[in-house]
């Protein structure tokens, strides 16, 4: 159809005028961003009056636009809209006489769109007015896809360039299979593809583009990257045989990438290297392998070994002498793959050599995926500062805005650049805030092992105020591991009131550090530090620190009088000296009230009753109940000692009523203690009967005594 040359150029001066006044518009920027991929939708009115009126509604609505007038006659004939999605137009159309079902099919729900509108005068001829009006009835659709006539069906194959239809009829049918195809893949609704797909093949009429097919493989197969899962597999050969038997013509390489993609996927490489190969020998159309194409071979879940690493390095040698940058989305599989299996020179040239530039915002998801496998990579040459170096720059992203909440944050890997997030929820915040916190707690992780705890610290506290996540359970476990081996106590309960705050619940392993780290007896090199280090904060004296002997220990052998100690004010004598040093060390290395204060929140955790010995909802184990064994034993406390073991007891009888529990054979000294203790208990409580049940249970299971033949 013949094209008057003033309805472009009108149409493109008001366009690109509303472009340049709000080029700091966020819609702009994003809009911009993707110059492959622009849509615009054009319309028309009746006469200048109505578009006069459409200008008064957008400034009520308050959506920017530029209304153009054509000089020298001064006649208003078009207005440009900034890229809008169609809830922002709300009652903005009421005086446009045609076009709403078009507005309707093609500006779909979480699309920007520009909104050109055009009126169809009669006007003087002038250099810029057009010399006949505009059919009223006709209305110009630009788009990037296969267009449709008043039927229905596609007019243009190739896809782009216009498509003129009437006011009924300009898009694919109104609820059809397409459109709920495109609506589904829009929102990322797998299920709604899939429904949608399934009617499209039953019907031998439905219609389906090769855009539309090539966006469903590309959804199925990133499905399979983000979540390994079969069903995904399927879905996409479905997907490719169907559109196969339809005979429908392939005019790009899209398709045949989604292909090896699949073929990848499914550790067929002899057939995803042929497709390659026969796009390079233009066996299957007039185009070769892209750098998508790469992209594909390099996302080899399978490769694993040198051989494996040798290949693609032999892929990424022949991309580079055809001229194609490689990116980020081909460096992230070799980097990872070279990391894996310990190739850390090719991982360091990898990092060193350029990729592209920044990606933008709305991307932020996507970056932080390959920001955090960068980063593990640094981390896995011991390059702490190029990992900061990622992080800081991560945190440069824009906050992506689908708060859509994820079933649960705390089950995916701490440090970890395959993490399995439902791909629905991708480019969610919790996503984007899951890598960022992987990123975090993998850079703490090497700090702790390198013995910089304040530094971990520092990191931990930014993390809590960065991100709106709570760090992961494993995260705190580390530090609580850290701080248990140094019987740090009053840095367990920061870490446990911590975790309290954040609604992280500590698990058993959590509570069995806790607990034991307040009753268990270092080392001599660990005791001498933590008597250093009394002495240097002076809750030791420091004549301490030249006689005290680790080894030695306390000696209850010690002659009173042969201390010449001035009598106290009560008239008995005074303490020896060596006894009361001895007993500050002992207040130092043991700790029981704290000890007994997380034996009580543990049963607050898991919702048990403490009193109950016979209570099913907190089994603690061996090393727990002895602990607090020796703290009740230390406080004084017969009874106690008693029901703890009266606990312990039944519960292993209970669960192993046949047969010695494996616990015992495990942790057969911590048990031998525990007999002890509760037999001592039992002698300072004179409960003959309980002694007696208490050998008895020392028959069955085997136990023997530390000091017993």
């Amino acid at each position: 159809m013949f094209i008057e040359y003033s309805i472009v150029s009108q149409g493109c001066h008001a366009a690109t005028a509303v472009l340049w006044k709000h080029r700091d518009d966020e819609r702009v920027r994003s809009y911009t961003n993707n110059l492959d991929s622009m849509h615009k939708v054009v319309l028309e009115t009746k006469n200048e009056a109505s578009l006069l009126k459409m200008a008064e509604n957008l400034k009520q609505q308050g959506i920017p636009f530029h209304l153009w007038t054509e000089q020298p006659e001064n006649i208003p004939t078009c207005l440009a809209t900034v890229p809008v999605m169609r809830s922002e137009l709300g009652d903005a159309l009421k005086s446009v006489s045609i076009g709403c079902r078009t507005l309707r099919a093609w500006l779909q729900p979480g699309l920007l769109a520009q909104l050109l509108v055009r009126s169809a005068v009669e006007a003087t001829p002038g250099p810029g007015l057009i010399r006949k009006p505009i059919r009223p009835k006709r209305t110009y659709v630009w788009r990037q896809s296969t267009c449709y006539n008043k039927a229905g069906r596609p007019g243009d194959q190739t896809g782009g360039g216009r498509q003129h239809g009437t006011q009924r009829g300009s898009g694919p049918p109104h609820g059809g299979p397409q459109q709920r195809l495109r609506k589904a893949l829009t929102e990322r609704n797998l299920n709604g593809i899939w429904d949608s797909i399934q009617q499209i093949a039953s019907n031998e009429s439905g219609l389906i583009t090769e855009p539309d097919v090539c966006q469903v493989l590309r959804t199925f197969n990133n499905q399979f990257m983000f979540e390994y899962s079969t069903v995904a597999l399927e879905r996409t050969q479905f997907v490719i045989n169907f559109y196969r038997q339809r005979k429908l013509p392939i005019t790009g390489s899209a398709f045949y990438n989604e292909c090896i993609r699949l073929n990848i996927y499914q550790n067929n490489r002899a057939t995803a290297y042929k497709i390659k190969e026969d796009m390079d020998a233009g066996v299957l159309g007039d185009f070769k392998a892209d750098i998508h194409t790469y992209v594909a071979i390099f996302n080899d879940v399978h490769a694993s070994t040198r051989e494996d690493l040798a290949l693609l390095t032999t892929y990424y040698d022949e991309m580079l002498g055809r001229g194609i940058q490689p990116t980020d989305l081909v460096q992230k599989p070799l980097i990872r793959l070279a990391r894996k299996i310990g190739e850390i020179p090719l991982v360091r040239a990898l990092l060193e050599s350029p990729g592209t530039a920044k990606l933008t915002d709305i991307h932020s998801t996507t970056a932080a995926r390959l920001l955090s496998n960068k980063a593990q990579a640094y981390i896995a040459q011991y390059d702490l500062v190029g990992a900061r170096t990622q992080l800081e720059e991560l945190l440069l992203y824009h906050i992506p805005k689908d708060t859509r909440l994820l079933p649960s944050t705390q089950g995916y890997a701490t440090g970890s650049s395959d993490i399995r997030i439902p791909y629905e929820f991708t480019r969610t915040r919790d996503a984007f805030f899951i890598y960022v916190r992987s990123l975090y707690e993998s850079i703490i992780r090497i700090y702790i092992i390198r013995h910089r705890i304040r530094e971990a610290h520092e990191l931990l506290d930014d993390m809590r105020r960065t991100i709106y996540l709570p760090p992961s359970r494993m995260a705190y476990n580390w530090f609580i591991r850290y701080h248990a081996k140094r019987k740090n106590i009053h840095r367990l309960h920061e870490i446990h009131d911590m975790m309290l705050q954040d609604g992280v619940a500590p698990d058993e392993y959590a509570y069995t550090k806790f607990i034991t780290a307040c009753m268990y007896q270092p080392r001599p090199r660990r005791l001498r530090k933590l008597v250093d280090k009394a002495i240097n904060d002076g809750k030791l004296p420091k004549t301490l620190g030249a006689s005290f002997e680790p080894a030695d220990g306390p000696d209850p052998a010690i002659d009173e009088a042969q201390d010449e100690s001035a009598p106290r004010p009560s008239g008995l004598p005074e303490i020896p000296k060596h006894i009361a040093e001895l007993t500050s060390v002992h207040d130092l290395v043991f700790h029981p009230e704290d000890c007994v204060r997380f034996y009580q929140s543990m049963f607050l955790e898991f919702d048990g009753r403490i009193k109950n010995s016979r209570d099913e909802q907190c089994l603690p184990n061996a090393h727990i109940i002895n602990a607090v064994m020796c703290a009740y034993t230390m406080l004084e406390r017969p009874s106690l000692v008693l029901r703890e073991f009266i606990r312990y007891a039944y519960h292993q009888s209970r669960l192993y009523p046949h047969q010695p529990p494996p616990d015992i054979k495990a942790n057969i000294v911590p048990v031998a203690h525990m007999f002890k203790m509760a037999l001592d208990a039992s002698d300072a409580t004179d409960n003959q009967e309980q002694s007696q049940r208490i050998h008895t249970q020392m028959v069955r299971w085997g136990i023997r005594l530390p000091n017993s033949t």
